[in-house]
């Protein structure tokens, strides 16, 4: 028997979460991606999908994470068959899911028992996720935002507040008894949330953005969360945001230990699971094949091209320590690039290290790529 590590995306909307409900009448992600698998190797050649995160009814996934052992049967007595090659199982999936609003991302062969057996629940070390909230109202963004529908020639959400409110969740064993779902079965409400930011994103190009309002994104990166607790948080900066509750207040919730003082929590469209991390993936973030390495372990290195910086609780930001040639020299700005998120960003500084502007990109990594090779250094 293989044991198989599959990254998924999901558009939740049509499903009743990762598991069906008593009461639902949507199907389950679980259950549309096991009837595929039965399909490709047969009932009783599988064992059950365990999936690292359970997303509710309406939840989105950019990259969740599960893991699955498969047997590969031989046609006749004797015989002795290979496992399926990972992109075997990927390419049989996603032809069996086609008409579902579910692909697989990617598989690999993992190790199923011994010190390296991996587990997509238990093995998971950091789980992100992003809530959209869009100002104005759009019929693109209407199952993938909370259309807040404000009027944004006179009103805006005030980012910055929010911002600020969020950090006070930040760091520590912090009891969220006050954003835990009424169903949650976790054991304790204590959690360390290692970082929240909350940012204007890019407008989306299937609506005006002067008409239709901004585009906020609320980033969370945690071990884990309880139930509903992301959405019950952003619920609350949501109120902050529109000025209903002042950003010390966000602290004074947290502490009351009481979910009844909190404000409503926060629809289930606007969510989504944005990446699941192990491992091997944090490794490969620390620069063991190339990644970013986190602030608190990079050493000074005057012969690096790279210098790196974080803005606050902000970003961490690789800069070129040498000016530009071209269009860019006569402002005397540094490029920077920010890994951190899932969409890049460019960042513009001034040679005294003040922050000038940061211009999302709508594109990922290969994108940065080819805009460092349009630079041209002394």
């Amino acid at each position: 028997m293989q044991r198989y590590r599959l990254a998924i995306q999901y558009n939740g909307t049509p499903y009743s979460g990762w598991q069906k409900g008593a009461d639902s009448l949507k199907p389950a992600v679980q259950d549309v991606l096991e009837s595929a698998i039965h399909s490709f190797v047969g009932k009783d050649n599988c064992g059950v999908c365990q999936i690292s995160s359970r997303t509710d009814s309406g939840v989105h996934a950019l990259h969740n994470v599960l893991h699955l052992d498969l047997i590969r049967r031989a046609r006749q007595v004797g015989d002795v068959r290979e496992p399926h090659t990972p992109e075997t199982v990927r390419r049989a999936l996603n032809h069996l899911l086609q008409g579902s609003e579910i692909q697989v991302l990617n598989c690999r062969a993992v190790a199923r028992e011994g010190a390296e057996a991996f587990h997509a629940r238990y093995g998971a070390l950091e789980r992100r996720y992003i809530y959209r909230l869009l100002s104005g109202r759009s019929v693109f963004e209407a199952k993938r935002a909370w259309c807040l529908g404000l009027n944004v020639t006179e009103r805006r959400l005030d980012v910055a507040a929010m911002h600020a409110a969020a950090q006070a969740l930040v760091g520590e064993h912090m009891d969220f008894t006050s954003f835990r779902g009424k169903d949650c079965q976790a054991q304790s409400p204590v959690k360390i949330i290692r970082s929240i930011d909350v940012v204007h994103a890019s407008p989306d190009p299937f609506h005006p953005h002067a008409t239709c309002g901004d585009i906020v994104h609320v980033c969370m990166r945690a071990h884990s969360f309880l139930y509903h607790m992301v959405r019950n948080i952003t619920g609350a900066l949501h109120a902050v945001g529109l000025g209903r509750l002042p950003p010390s207040a966000i602290l004074d919730i947290l502490r009351a230990r009481d979910r009844g003082i909190a404000p409503p929590m926060a629809p289930a469209q606007g969510l989504y699971l944005e990446r699941v991390l192990y491992k091997d993936d944090l490794e490969e973030a620390a620069g063991g094949r190339g990644g970013v390495q986190p602030l608190s372990e990079v050493k000074a290195n005057e012969t690096s091209l790279f210098r790196r910086y974080r803005l606050g609780r902000g970003p961490l930001f690789d800069v070129f320590p040498r000016p530009l040639r071209g269009p860019l020299a006569r402002h005397s700005l540094l490029p920077c690039l920010s890994f951190r998120h899932r969409f890049a960003c460019v960042a513009l500084k001034k040679n005294d290290g003040t922050l000038l502007s940061i211009m999302n990109a709508t594109s990922l990594y290969t994108a940065c790529l080819r805009l460092l090779n349009s630079f041209h250094f002394q």
